[in-house]
C-alpha cells in the first residue's frame, strides 16, 4: 500500500511577505490513478499574491484585507473599528461618521462650545455635550442649581438670579427629621449656626434649600449616611465640623461648597473617601482630617491655601491629593496616629491608634512657606523628607518626633530660617545633612534621643540660635562635636544642656 503526498508551492516568499499563511488540506481518495484505501493525501496551498479575491481592484500585494471589498488603500476611513484605507491606523480623526467632542476643562461633564473637534471617540478631557457657559467654573453648567447672589449664571440660562427668599435668623439645632420640615418654606440661608446631631437622622434632604450659613455648620449625627441634602451649600461663614458620623463613608453632597471661612474638620470613623469636596478652594482657618479608614486625600485637589493643616491618618500612604497646596498660613502637623487633639473643636476624638504608612511628603512639593510650626511625628515608614524641596521659609519651629524609620533629612535643603528646631526619638538618624542651608534658628535648638547621631556638621553654618541649646541622649556623638556645635552657632557651652 502506497501513500503519496503532493505539495503545490507557488511563490512562497511572496506569500509570506504578504502576510498570508499557507493552508494544508488532507483528503483520502484518488491520487495519480491509484485507489488505495486509507491513503493520507496532504496538500499545501499558498494564495496567489496577484489575485484580487474581493474584487476591490487591489491584489494581496497591497490589500490589507483581501476578504473585504470595502477595505483597500485609498478607501474612505469610517468610524467602524476597521483600518479601511490600509494606512495602519484605525478610526483616525478624519474618519467619516465622527461626532463632535468638546473640551471640558472644569470637569463638570459639559464642554466649551467653542472647542469642537470631530472624532469617532472623544479624547481624554473631552465630552459630547458642548453647552457649558463657563468652562472654568464647575458650578456653571446647564443642570446646576441657580445660586442666588453669587454673581454667576449657574444654570447657563443667561440670567443671574437674585435672592428672594430670606434667611433664618439665629441658631438652628436639628435632632430629628421633624426639625427640617419647615426650614425651606421661605428660607435659603441661616444667619447663625447649623447643628445636626443625635441618632434619629439618616439624611439631610430637608436642608436642600440651604445655600449659605453665616456661622458654624456642625454635623455630628451618628446615623447620617450621606450629605446630599447640602448639595446647594456654597458658603460657610464659620467652621465646618463633620464628626462622629459612624455611617458616613464619603462627602458627596458638598459638591458646590467653594469656601469655608473658618476651620474645617473631618473626623468620621467610617470615612473612606473625600469625594465630594473637589470644589473647595478656600479655607479661612485650619484643615483637620482625622480618620482611621481614609486611604487617600483625593478630593482636595482644588485647595491652594489653608491656615493650618493637621493630619491624623494611620492608613494613608501618600499626600499627593494636596498637590495644589502652595502656602500654609499656620501649622503643618502630620501625625501617624489617629485622634488628633484640636483646640476648641466641639468634638471628642477617638482613642489614638499608632502606625502610619506614609513614606514621604510628596504632594506638598508646591509649598514654599509655612507661617507656623511644621510637626512630623510617629511616622514609622518615613525614611526621609522627600516632597518638601520647595520649602524655604518657616516662621515656627521644625519638630521631628518619634520618627523611628527616619534616616535622612533629605528634602529640606532649601530651608534657611526656622523658628526653632527639635529632633527627638529618631534612632536611625545619624546625620543632620539636609539642613546644610540653615542660617538662623529663632528659638530653641534641641537634639535628643537619637541613638545613631554622630554627625552634626551640617548645622555648623547656623549663624544664630536665639533660644536654648539642648543636646541630650546622643550616645554616638562625641563631646567635642557637641561643644563645637554650640560654639559655632554663637552659644556658650556653659549655658547649653549637654548630656550625651
Amino acid at each position: 500500500m502506497r501513500i503519496k503526498t503532493i505539495t503545490w508551492i507557488t511563490t512562497v516568499a511572496l506569500m509570506t511577505a504578504c502576510g498570508e499563511n499557507p493552508t494544508t488540506k488532507t483528503q483520502k481518495g484518488v491520487v495519480g490513478g491509484d485507489t488505495d484505501e486509507g491513503r493520507d493525501d496532504s496538500r499545501t496551498f499558498y494564495p496567489n499574491p496577484d489575485q484580487d479575491n474581493d474584487g476591490d481592484g487591489f491584489t494581496l500585494r497591497d490589500d490589507c484585507d483581501d476578504r473585504d471589498a470595502s477595505v483597500f488603500p485609498g478607501a474612505v476611513e469610517r468610524c467602524n473599528g476597521v483600518d479601511d484605507d490600509c494606512n495602519g491606523s484605525v478610526d483616525e480623526r478624519t474618519a467619516v461618521g465622527g461626532t463632535a467632542w468638546f473640551v471640558d476643562r472644569d470637569g463638570d461633564g459639559y464642554g466649551n462650545p467653542d472647542t469642537p473637534i470631530l472624532a469617532c471617540e472623544g479624547p481624554e478631557a473631552y465630552v459630547a455635550d458642548g453647552s457649558d457657559c463657563d468652562d472654568t467654573d464647575r458650578t456653571a453648567r446647564p443642570d446646576a442649581p441657580e445660586i442666588c447672589g453669587d454673581d454667576v449664571d449657574n444654570d447657563c440660562d443667561g440670567v443671574e438670579t437674585a435672592c428672594t427668599a430670606g434667611a433664618v435668623v439665629g441658631d438652628v439645632v436639628i435632632s430629628s427629621p421633624d426639625g427640617m420640615a419647615d426650614l425651606c418654606t421661605d428660607s435659603d440661608a441661616i444667619d447663625g449656626n447649623l447643628m445636626v446631631r443625635g441618632d434619629r437622622i439618616s439624611d439631610l434632604d430637608g436642608l436642600a434649600c440651604l445655600q449659605k450659613v453665616s456661622g458654624n455648620v456642625v454635623i455630628s449625627s451618628t446615623t447620617v449616611t450621606d450629605l446630599q441634602g447640602l448639595r446647594h451649600l456654597y458658603l460657610v461663614g464659620g467652621n465646618l465640623h463633620i464628626a462622629q458620623n459612624d455611617a458616613l463613608v464619603n462627602l458627596e453632597g458638598l459638591d458646590e461648597l467653594h469656601s469655608v471661612q473658618g476651620d474645617v474638620t473631618f473626623n468620621a470613623p467610617a470615612l473612606t473617601s473625600l469625594a465630594g469636596i473637589e470644589a473647595l478652594t478656600s479655607i479661612g482657618g485650619a484643615l483637620h482630617i482625622d480618620s482611621e479608614r481614609l486611604t487617600t486625600l483625593d478630593g482636595l485637589g482644588s485647595l491652594s491655601k489653608v491656615h493650618g493643616l493637621y493630619l491624623g491618618l494611620p492608613s494613608v500612604d501618600t499626600l499627593e491629593g494636596l498637590d495644589s497646596l502652595e502656602e500654609i498660613d499656620g501649622d503643618l502637623v502630620v501625625d501617624g496616629t489617629y485622634g488628633l487633639p484640636v483646640t476648641d473643636a466641639p468634638i471628642a476624638f477617638a482613642e489614638r491608634i499608632p502606625n502610619m504608612d506614609l513614606v514621604d511628603l510628596n504632594g506638598l512639593w508646591r509649598i514654599s512657606r509655612i507661617s507656623g510650626d511644621m510637626v512630623l511625628k510617629n511616622l514609622e515608614g518615613m525614611s526621609d523628607l522627600t516632597g518638601m524641596e520647595g520649602l524655604d521659609s518657616m516662621e515656627g519651629r521644625l519638630e521631628l518626633t518619634s520618627m523611628s524609620g527616619l534616616e535622612s533629612l533629605k528634602g529640606l535643603e532649601q530651608l534657611t530660617d526656622i523658628g526653632g528646631l527639635k529632633v527627638h526619638g529618631s534612632p536611625l538618624l545619624a546625620s543632620m545633612q539636609g539642613l546644610d542651608g540653615l542660617v538662623r534658628v529663632d528659638g530653641d535648638l534641641q537634639l535628643s534621643s537619637n541613638e545613631s547621631m554622630d554627625d552634626v556638621d551640617a548645622l555648623y553654618g547656623i549663624e544664630d540660635v536665639t533660644g536654648d541649646i539642648t543636646l541630650v541622649n546622643l550616645p554616638s556623638l562625641s563631646r567635642a562635636a557637641a561643644e563645637r556645635l554650640v560654639e559655632s552657632v554663637g552659644g556658650d557651652v556653659s549655658d547649653a544642656e549637654i548630656d550625651l
